[in-house]
């Protein structure tokens, strides 16, 4: 999320835009996170966008949340200040996706 966000969970997401490239691994880790928090999937506006748009539409504020992979999810972080709600970690098998 970017840094002056208010949204400190993934509970925090319902009602929010959130980008996603569709079909993706991080597609499923957002699927879980939800989840996890109890939040049905249709409780959140989903944005498809290819990694490129995203950081775009990231950067316009036209998107509350991102999920996304290194190193986009690295740059967005020292370029941008985004912030972490969640990792993969307890999830998923892997880690190496963000929302942000």
């Amino acid at each position: 999320v970017p840094k002056n966000s208010p949204l400190k969970s993934v509970a925090d997401l319902k009602g929010k835009r959130v980008a996603f490239n569709k079909g993706s691994n991080v597609h499923y880790l957002l699927v879980k996170l939800l989840e996890k928090a109890n939040v049905p999937y249709s409780d959140i506006q989903p944005v498809y966008l290819t990694p490129a748009d995203a950081r775009a539409a990231f950067e316009r504020g036209a998107i509350d949340a991102w999920v996304i992979w290194d190193p986009f999810f690295a740059a967005a972080e020292q370029q941008l200040g985004a912030r972490v709600l969640a990792d993969g970690t307890g999830v998923v098998n892997n880690s190496q996706y963000f929302l942000a």
